[in-house]
């Protein structure tokens, strides 16, 4: 009695892992098949790129290493009559994550000129699928379609980084920005002069501020003049004046305090008798008393 075999029917393969997709890592990448044979399997084997043959043992899955970049995996099987088959599968390694930069806001202390609603405003070395961004240790805050958005400030220091992933799933993050917000001012108030009269044109002025100020001035009738934020003197005009004082802090966030009208009178009234005259008399009722007067301020 003679056993024997008819076999015309090459092996069946196919690869279910790598898949035709990206990955982040390129050691023990999976290598998962399919196989069968109607008869018996023989020997399977791969190779990557079209490079050397790697045998598989047993015909069982597998692991491989690869490096960055676009590859294409090639699986072989042959059976005990020496049919072949084979399957491949494109994928690509991707071990670089993208570069991001925030360009806004900056390093710096932005005053009242600037709203407290900041805009975000960032690159990127190739286009993310995903971008967040964490704020002064908040939880993070996904920006949709990772396009520039705006964000509320809070009053003083603040900071904040981006992160953005890429197809591959690489996540990276931008350098942690760090800027103060300062949109109040120095308070202000004059104590001298007042709203009077002085009898000197060397007037003292004083004031009181919230904060030490960074530089000051004082506005004398429409003419500024700076000054080392320390109480002093100052000569006024002879007559009406007015006069204020400005003071700003290190973010630039200038302020005044009101405005104060004062009067300095150094000169006597301008006074002289016209009648009666040096002489004499011959009534002595209703006798006319006529002078000149003036003065620079008020009589």
């Amino acid at each position: 009695r003679i056993f024997f075999t008819a076999d015309t029917t090459a092996p069946s393969i196919a690869i279910l892992q790598p898949t035709n997709s990206t990955y982040n890592y390129n050691t023990s990448l999976q290598l998962n098949y399919t196989r069968s044979d109607n008869v018996q399997l023989s020997q399977c084997w791969f190779n990557l790129d079209s490079g050397a043959n790697t045998t598989i043992a047993g015909c069982a899955n597998t692991t491989f290493n690869a490096s960055e970049g676009f590859h294409r995996l090639y699986l072989f099987a042959n059976d005990s009559s020496n049919y072949l088959n084979t399957s491949n599968v494109n994928f690509t390694i991707d071990l670089t994550p993208l570069y991001t930069n925030i360009i806004s806001p900056t390093n710096r202390t932005y005053n009242a000129s600037y709203s407290s609603n900041f805009t975000i405003g960032f690159t990127v070395s190739e286009s993310p699928t995903s971008c967040r961004y964490e704020l002064n240790g908040a939880a993070n805050v996904t920006l949709n379609g990772c396009g520039n958005a705006t964000f509320i400030a809070a009053q003083g220091t603040n900071n904040i980084m981006l992160w953005a992933n890429d197809t591959a799933n690489n996540w990276n993050s931008s350098s942690r920005i760090y800027f103060t917000y300062d949109n109040i001012s120095i308070a202000i108030a004059l104590t001298s002069p007042t709203n009077t009269t002085y009898t000197t044109r060397n007037v003292s002025y004083a004031y009181t501020v919230s904060e030490n100020p960074t530089s000051c001035r004082y506005e004398l009738n429409g003419a500024n003049t700076t000054i080392p934020c320390t109480n002093a003197t100052f000569t006024a005009a002879e007559g009406n004046n007015q006069f204020m004082v400005w003071v700003n802090d290190s973010a630039d966030n200038w302020n005044s305090s009101s405005r104060i009208f004062f009067t300095a009178d150094t000169t006597a009234p301008s006074i002289a008798i016209l009648q009666p005259t040096n002489s004499t008399y011959n009534y002595n009722t209703s006798l006319q008393l006529n002078y000149t007067r003036s003065d620079n301020v008020q009589l």
